[in-house]
């Protein structure tokens, strides 16, 4: 369900021009300055391998990040998702997510912890999608009505919790 996620916020970011936050003249001058600057490392703390890694780290810094584009395409199709566990930030679902693409390890408790983010995660692409189609999400299946009778709604704080705990 993630992968569907990103997939509209990279459509949105490709139509919306928020792949880059600097064009294609500016960043290499900036990409120049930082470099110089890990180079000359006035600290000298930087070995040669953490050079070498932080340059490879560098044309991230000109993305924009995931969070930026979810928060534009929360204002630009008056998203509501107030209500629901975060997707983004401390304790989020993108941090969940991460965990298992990462091969982190669950304990039973984090196990059923993940079943409510999996129905979090369910409830913003509904609600995604039915703002692209310009369908009120408060009219559907995803409305707060509607899933605050399932125990998955109520229990994200306690599950964003067990998974916080057991993760450290």
């Amino acid at each position: 369900m993630f992968a569907g996620i990103e997939t509209l916020v990279t459509a949105f970011r490709k139509e919306y021009a928020l792949e880059f936050v600097l064009d294609e003249a500016t960043w290499p001058k900036i990409e120049t300055v930082i470099k110089k600057s890990i180079k000359q490392d006035p600290t000298h703390a930087l070995s040669a391998e953490q050079r070498s890694r932080l340059y490879s780290k560098l044309r991230e810094l000109n993305r924009v990040s995931f969070s930026d584009v979810l928060s534009e395409f929360r204002i630009k199709y008056s998203l509501d998702v107030g209500d629901l566990w975060t997707m983004t930030g401390r304790d989020s679902l993108a941090e969940v997510r991460n965990r298992i693409i990462h091969g982190a390890t669950f304990t039973h408790t984090q196990m059923e912890a993940l079943v409510t983010a999996k129905f979090h995660l369910q409830w913003h692409l509904e609600r995604m999608l039915l703002a692209i189609l310009d369908w009120p999400y408060v009219q559907s299946g995803a409305a707060t009505s509607a899933i605050q009778v399932w125990s998955s709604y109520g229990d994200a704080a306690k599950a964003c919790k067990q998974l916080a705990e057991d993760s450290q």
